[in-house]
């Protein structure tokens, strides 16, 4: 992902699918690899604060909740053997802290995941037709 600064200025930052936060100061760029991962980028101080090292936890679904941040995880043990759709693991959630920069895992109510709002994608990948295979473009492929 580039991204360019009113003055000019390019970052060059791993990226696929990204939000930007309700305060417009933090951008959370995710990107699909063999080691996916995900980037928290400063807007107002122009630089990464936030990179994954290793491998995060299985994303499921990212929240806001008030002025906070986290994600939900699937794990394979936990799909349904018939089904094999990933089902969110409850009770857990991966927060990002704005203060440590860092991903810190909690225990989470019903309660506050009720009250908790799917992030709505700036720009999602998996969402636009040029970026995924259909069965139609796999046609035109053979």
């Amino acid at each position: 992902m580039f991204l360019v600064r009113k003055d000019g200025m390019v970052f060059d930052l791993p990226g696929g699918s990204y939000f930007i936060s309700k305060d417009k100061r933090y951008l959370f760029s995710r990107y699909e690899s063999d080691s996916p991962g995900l980037v928290v980028f400063d807007l107002r101080r122009s630089r990464a604060v936030f990179s994954s090292d290793n491998r995060l936890e299985d994303e499921y679904q990212w929240y806001v909740l008030k002025d906070s941040y986290f994600f939900t995880v699937s794990e394979i043990s936990e799909w349904p053997d018939t089904s094999r759709i990933p089902q969110e693991k409850e009770g857990v959630a991966f927060f990002y802290d704005f203060k440590s920069h860092k991903i810190v895992e909690k225990s989470i109510t019903s309660q506050e995941m009720a009250a908790s709002q799917p992030v709505a994608y700036d720009f999602d990948p998996r969402r636009c037709e040029d970026c995924v295979v259909t069965p139609e473009t796999e046609d035109r492929k053979q």
